[in-house]
């Protein structure tokens, strides 16, 4: 089955939570799978997946728009700025994915690989 099925199976089962549409399907992922890149919602995403994705993307965005608003007009040392952008990245992407294992327990949700369809069948071991 397509992945972008099974996509749309989970969000389906998301929205039958009663969870708010920007919690199951937040802007950086409506923006990816626009773009053509087909992940799984964050619920659905591994803790080291969602933790390295979502870190990320914050660290982009956020030193971004400090470094526009305020680092720029500030005498600032390199190293000090680097551990503070990853320490900040690292922290938030690892509370987002926190909280997304967190929901996803909660809402007894199954597993990507679980949905109905899943792309390869599980190996039996027996060759």
């Amino acid at each position: 089955m397509p992945q972008t099925t099974r996509r749309t199976q989970a969000l389906a089962l998301l929205a039958a939570t009663g969870m708010q549409r920007g919690t199951y399907e937040p802007l950086l992922f409506r923006l990816l799978w626009r773009l053509g890149i087909d992940i799984p919602p964050p619920h659905f995403m591994s803790f080291g997946a969602a933790a390295g994705l979502l870190g990320t993307s914050f660290t982009v965005v956020w030193s971004s728009m400090m470094w526009l608003l305020v680092w720029r007009h500030q005498p600032l040392n390199c190293q000090q700025l680097a551990t503070g952008v990853l320490l900040a990245g690292g922290l938030f992407g690892l509370s987002m994915a926190s909280y997304y294992a967190w929901s996803r327990r909660r809402h007894a949700l199954p597993e990507w690989a679980a949905l109905a369809g899943a792309s390869q069948p599980a190996s039996t071991g027996n060759s």
